[in-house]
C-alpha cells in the first residue's frame, strides 16, 4: 500500500514539473530575441553619441571664428610694438608699453644703451625707445651690448661741467669776434694777390692789412 502512495506521489510531482520544463524555451526564445534587437541598432543612433558629436563640431567651428576675428594674428610688428586694433578692426602697430613687459628672470637678460643706462631686459629697451620716436634722444639711443652697463668713473674736473654753458657762450663770443677781424682781413689779402698780382699797390696794401 504504501509502495502505491509513493508511486502516486512520483506520478504527481512529474506532472507538476513537466509545464515548467516547456515554458523553458519560451523564455530563451524572449531573451534572444531582445539581444538580437539590440544588436540591430546602427551604431550611432544613440541620442547621446549624436549630441556629442554635435558638440564637438561646433567647438570646432567656434575655434575657427576665433580665429578668423583676430586680424592682429598674423600681423608682424617691430620690436617696442605691439598689434592693436583701430576703431574699423583694422591691425596696427603701436608702442608697447615698457610696465607690460614681462619681469626679467635673471642679470643675463639686462642690457645696456648706449647712453649707459641699464634696462631690465630687451622688451624694456625697445619699448622705451620706441616711446622716444620722433626726438632726438630717441634717434640716438641704441643697445649698446648685453648685460648690465660697466661702471663708469666721472670724468675729472668734473666741476667745469656746472658752469659748461657760462663759460662756452663768453668763450664763443670772444673768439668770434678775433674770428671775424682775421677772417675779413685774411680774405682781403687773397683778393688782392688774386687780381693784382706783382702791382706796388697790392704791397701797401697788405703793408697796412698786417697792421
Amino acid at each position: 500500500m504504501k509502495a502505491w502512495i509513493f508511486f502516486l506521489l512520483c506520478l504527481a510531482g512529474r506532472a507538476l514539473a513537466a509545464p515548467q520544463q516547456e515554458a523553458l524555451p519560451d523564455e530563451t526564445e524572449v531573451v534572444e530575441e531582445t539581444v538580437a534587437e539590440v544588436s540591430e541598432v546602427p551604431v550611432g543612433a544613440n541620442p547621446v553619441q549624436v549630441e556629442v558629436g554635435e558638440f564637438e563640431e561646433g567647438a570646432e567651428e567656434a575655434e575657427e571664428e576665433v580665429v578668423a576675428e583676430n586680424p592682429c594674428q598674423n600681423h608682424h610688428c617691430k620690436h617696442g610694438k605691439v598689434c592693436e586694433l583701430d576703431e574699423n578692426n583694422t591691425p596696427m602697430c603701436v608702442c608697447q608699453d615698457p610696465t607690460s613687459c614681462p619681469a626679467p628672470i635673471g642679470e643675463f637678460e639686462k642690457v645696456c644703451s648706449n647712453d649707459n643706462k641699464t634696462f631690465d631686459s630687451s622688451c624694456h629697451f625697445f619699448a622705451t625707445k620706441c616711446t622716444l620716436e620722433g626726438t632726438k634722444k630717441g634717434h640716438k639711443l641704441h643697445l649698446d651690448y648685453i648685460g648690465p652697463c660697466k661702471f663708469l668713473p666721472p670724468p675729472p674736473f668734473s666741476f667745469l661741467s656746472i658752469n659748461q654753458e657760462k663759460l662756452r657762450s663768453q668763450w664763443d663770443g670772444q673768439i668770434s669776434q678775433a674770428e671775424n677781424s682775421f677772417t675779413s682781413k685774411h680774405f682781403m689779402k687773397k683778393l688782392l694777390l688774386i687780381n693784382h698780382a706783382g702791382s706796388h699797390h697790392v704791397v701797401a696794401s697788405l703793408t697796412n692789412l698786417s697792421k
